[in-house]
């Protein structure tokens, strides 16, 4: 059972109270526990001491009124949804309290128990999500705080709206120095009409080159950055924000401006952030650099002349993977990542063969460069690729021409095809047939103007079987813009589309079932009364034969409006199944041999397709015989002299169902009718009650199976029902 879900209802009113429990049982909802109090302070005390899951508020209390009563509520437990049902059918005040916080705003008298239920499930999952989003949204924010660059938000006019606490490092300001000032209060004076054209150009095509400028600090010093920017969008699609992504060069720009300008090789070899060194035949170190002493901890003089791996690794003797043992044996150049323990840091080391004046290779160039901030953005990307992998939804990844590049296991689940099958297809390899050219035209049209396109596909998977999902599907562009991947994100529906497609036949057939009801009660007595007369006039009056005509035409009209209320009680009103071993091949035998002087009597072939040595099948042999009547019937009806109808029968032990097939060779359905023809009242034939296909869908899905009009090639309908493969638990 689902946890119970904790519900304070404050109200005054018993009567109210006493209404609201009612609704919630009436509507099946035993799963709310409902604690109720009168008054505001007692129900303030009450959540201080048992936070609840949801609340049902009425605002008018005997000790508060009006939007304060939920002010005051939503201030102590701003974490749980709330309803507010009122007396009041006030839309501005409802308007306020939804937007203060409250999830609905019911009226009392408006309300019946399902609305009631449903808003507070919805009220529920809707307080979920929000917390959800806050959640991602503290989570992005502490992404924006903790990258290694520091981050501007800049506007249309060149203010900076927002800003992480790099800038601290950077720059020497505290963000709230920085945010609603504009850009010039930051970048030196030489650049300031440089940032400009850069953000016109950032508005007018949504990002902006790698350049680099210079910008002041606080105390006045120089700074030199990479600015990398881009535009953000907003619900319009219309460039609101510039996205500056800031990165301190100064160090590089220092030790280029060192090798350009450096008078002796000792200044450009001191100032370079990677440790150099230079490694004889012998491992031994001759010379090293500041950033290697200071990185590893130990001064020059004690490094030189001894063994490199000592210092580098800590060991006694090198590793195997080592580059300089490599280019020693080799002369060439070879590369290792590896990780110091002692500064956590990670490295990428490159030794260079290192020749003498006579070309004799006498060690190499050592250099180790700090790759931590690397390693972690790929740490991050493995993190974000794990996520998809493992995510419940399906992830489909394409090139620009369509042809599938990835797809996670959720796809691969859900579609059946494995990823090796499907990667280097078109994902029309997916089609149902139920969408038509200008569905998916429409949404070419919006993935090649670079917008993200959603909706809903009917799609088949690998066994056939048709299902419904929800699909995001957005374009990726490369760092000019253009567009080099769709990205497609999809949720399957189909057990939630078919679970509101019961919910909402189940409400049609109550409200049938009453509308039958009554018809039963009001007319039938009155057909009864109706048809009994004619007849005792046929026997007892000498007629001539217009007027004995004119009463064949009232009796047969009367007899086929009692004809009509029978199939609409049956429709309507719950039927028990009497579940029992059937050999579907004899039903199917009998139904033939019931029609088989209609079918003559049209001159119509009936041929059967059924195996003799089929397992038995658990169905109500009289419901599936009248199902089969009614499909039979139906094809007779629209066949013509000399048309054949095939009716036949196979077991789909893949899928486990019984699978029966009455194929005729008549006009066909139009494929407008296609999806209507199982409609109550729905007829293609005149004079038909239009009830025949209804009910024997209604039988077909109370047995847990299918039912469904398919086209033949050439022409023609073939009637598909599928029945479940079950054992009987009688």
């Amino acid at each position: 059972m689902d946890k119970p879900i904790k519900t304070l209802l404050i109200e005054d009113n018993p009567k109210d109270a006493r209404l609201i429990r009612e609704m919630l049982k009436e509507a099946g909802e035993e799963n709310f526990h409902l604690e109720r109090e009168e008054r505001l302070s007692q129900a303030l005390k009450k959540i201080s001491a048992e936070k609840p899951d949801l609340i049902l508020l009425d605002p008018g209390l005997p000790d508060s009124q009006g939007l304060d009563t939920f002010i005051k509520v939503h201030q102590k437990a701003p974490q749980v949804p709330i309803i507010v049902i009122t007396d009041l059918d006030d839309e501005k005040l409802a308007a306020e309290a939804v937007r203060l916080g409250a999830q609905d705003y019911l009226v009392k008298g408006q309300v019946y128990g399902s609305l009631l239920a449903k808003s507070m499930r919805y009220a529920i999952e809707r307080k979920r999500a929000e917390e959800a989003l806050r959640a991602n949204e503290e989570k992005y924010r502490s992404i924006f705080e903790t990258t290694v660059h520091m981050i501007n938000l800049v506007d249309k006019e060149g203010i900076v709206v927002d800003c992480n606490s790099r800038v601290q490092q950077v720059l020497g300001y505290l963000p709230e120095e920085i945010i609603g000032q504009p850009m010039d209060k930051i970048v030196h004076p030489d650049f300031i009409a440089k940032v400009k054209v850069s953000l016109e150009e950032i508005f007018a095509k949504g990002f902006a080159a790698n350049t680099e400028y210079k910008m002041t600090r606080k105390d006045g010093t120089i700074v030199d950055v990479s600015i990398n920017s881009s535009a953000l969008r907003n619900g319009n699609g219309e460039f609101v924000r510039a996205t500056c992504i800031i990165e301190d060069i100064s160090e590089r720009k220092r030790a280029e401006e060192a090798i350009q300008t450096a008078k002796e090789w000792r200044t450009t070899f001191n100032t370079m952030p990677d440790l150099v060194m230079l490694i004889d035949h012998d491992n031994r170190i001759t010379r090293a650099n500041k950033a290697t002493s200071e990185t590893l901890g130990f001064s020059l003089e004690e490094m030189l002349g001894r063994k490199c791996f000592e210092y580098v690794h800590g060991t006694e003797a090198p590793p195997e993977f080592c580059p300089h043992a490599r280019t020693i044996a080799d002369g060439k150049e070879h590369t290792a990542e590896i990780y110091d323990a002692c500064s956590d840091k990670h490295f990428l080391v490159t030794t260079t063969p290192r020749f003498d004046d006579f070309g004799t290779l006498n060690g190499s160039v050592h250099i180790m460069r700090d790759i931590t901030e690397r390693k972690r953005a790929e740490e991050e990307r493995i993190r974000l690729a794990t996520a998809i992998e493992q995510s419940e939804e399906a992830i489909l990844i394409t090139d620009v021409d369509a042809a599938i590049q990835y797809v996670n296991p959720a796809f691969e689940r859900i579609t059946g095809y494995s990823r090796e099958e499907i990667v280097g297809q078109n994902p029309r390899i997916l089609k149902s047939g139920k969408h038509d050219e200008a569905f998916y035209k429409q949404m070419w049209d919006t993935l090649t103007r670079g917008e993200t396109w959603s909706g809903r596909f009917i799609n088949k998977r690998k066994g056939g079987t048709i299902y419904e999902e929800y699909a995001m599907i957005s374009p990726v562009r490369d760092s000019s813009g253009k567009i080099i991947n769709y990205v497609a994100v999809e949720h399957d529906a189909t057990q939630e589309i078919a679970l509101r497609e019961k919910l909402f036949q189940t409400e049609k057939l109550a409200a049938i079932g009453e509308i039958a009801a009554v018809i039963a009660h009001e007319i039938k007595n009155p057909i009864f009364a109706i048809s009994s007369s004619i007849q005792i006039l046929q026997g007892h009056l000498k007629l001539n034969d217009d007027e004995q005509e004119t009463l064949d035409i009232v009796f047969r009209q009367i007899m086929r409006v009692d004809r009509l209320i029978k199939q609409l009680l049956t429709y309507s009103v719950p039927q028990e199944l009497n579940i029992t071993p059937n050999q579907i091949n004899e039903i199917i035998s009998e139904v033939v041999s019931l029609n088989r002087g209609l079918s003559r009597s049209r001159k119509i072939k009936i041929r059967e397709k059924i195996s003799k040595d089929m397992a038995p099948v658990y169905v109500d042999k009289d419901r599936i015989t009248q199902v089969l009547i009614n499909l039979l019937q139906n094809a007779i009806d629209v066949s013509k002299e000399g048309d054949c109808i095939e009716i036949s029968c196979r077991i789909d032990m893949e899928n486990q169902r019984a699978v029966i097939k009455v194929k005729d060779e008549g006009p066909g359905i139009p494929e407008d009718q296609r999806g209507k023809v199982f409609d109550l009242f729905f007829s293609g034939k005149n004079g038909n009650s239009g009830m025949g296909l209804a009910i024997s869908k209604k039988i077909v899905l109370d047995h847990g199976g299918d039912i469904g009009a398919e086209p033949r090639k050439k022409r023609g309908t073939a009637m598909v029902v599928g029945l479940p493969l079950r054992e009987d638990n009688a």
